[in-house]
């Protein structure tokens, strides 16, 4: 399948709460891209994994030069951030 294939999987998974499968999905896939990135981060920022979404902001940082993040996978996380009520560690 190709990569826009895996992101709809994914992001169906995010939708039912079932972050697992999404990981699972993702980690299937030979080179994700960022719409496979931003489709896990909704998965886990649904369900309150403030530490995975961190996480994968992390790798996508150091990974700038095959896959940056973008304005979508920083908001998503900013606003699962906020939701929790931790606005200092969106800040940051």
């Amino acid at each position: 399948p190709d990569p826009a294939s895996y992101a709809i999987v994914i992001n169906a998974y995010s939708r039912i709460g079932d972050e697992k499968m999404a990981q699972y999905v993702f980690d299937k896939m030979n080179a994700p891209n960022i719409y496979a990135y931003n489709s896990l981060l909704s998965a886990y920022a649904k369900n309150g994994l403030i530490d995975e979404c961190m996480s994968i902001i992390s790798d996508l940082e150091a990974k700038k030069s095959i896959v940056a993040p973008n304005v979508i996978s920083y908001t998503t996380v900013i606003n699962s951030l906020n939701k929790r009520g931790q606005i200092d560690q969106a800040q940051d």
